[in-house]
C-alpha cells in the first residue's frame, strides 16, 4: 500500500512501485512456500515469525469480540496500520458494532511528531497516547 501511495504522490514512479510490489510478493510467496522455516529469514525475523501473523487477521478478532475494543493508530505510519485500521472501523460500522473508540493521531509508528514534511520528529507522543488509553480504561 505504501509504494502506491508513494507512486501516486509522485514520491516514486509507478514502475518503481510495481517493482518493489513485484519484489515483496515474490519474497512473501517463499515464506508462505516454507511457512515454519526457522533457518530462512526475511528482514531479521524467520520466516515461522511471519507467517503466523498471516494464519487469522486482527479483524476477525476485533469484529467477534463482544468486549469494548480500543484502536489507537497514527497516519504518518509508514507501516500503513490507519490504513487496515480504517478498513476494520468501517466494517465494524457496517455491521452495526458499536464496541470500538477509534482514534486517529498524526504521529508516525513511534508516536512521533512532524513538522510538515520536515523528516526529522519535534516531539513523541507514546506517553500521551498510553495515557489516553489508560484513562479510556477507567
Amino acid at each position: 500500500m505504501q509504494a502506491r501511495t508513494d507512486a501516486a504522490a509522485g514520491r516514486i514512479s509507478y514502475n518503481d512501485a510495481e517493482g518493489y510490489i513485484k519484489q515483496l510478493q515474490e519474497e512473501i510467496a517463499d515464506i508462505y512456500a516454507h511457512p515454519n522455516a526457522i533457518d530462512k529469514e526475511w528482514q531479521g525475523h524467520t520466516y515461522l515469525r511471519w507467517s503466523s501473523f498471516c494464519n487469522t487477521t486482527p479483524m476477525e478478532h476485533i469484529l467477534a469480540a463482544d468486549i469494548p475494543i480500543y484502536i489507537a493508530v497514527a497516519s504518518r505510519d509508514r507501516n500503513t496500520s490507519a490504513l487496515s485500521a480504517d478498513y476494520i472501523y468501517l466494517e465494524s460500522l457496517k455491521q452495526g458494532r458499536k464496541n470500538i473508540s477509534y482514534h486517529v493521531l498524526p504521529y508516525d509508528h513511534m508516536f512521533n511528531e512532524f513538522a510538515g514534511e520536515n523528516p526529522k520528529p519535534i516531539a513523541n507522543h507514546t506517553f500521551d497516547v498510553i495515557t489516553d488509553a489508560l484513562k479510556w480504561l477507567k
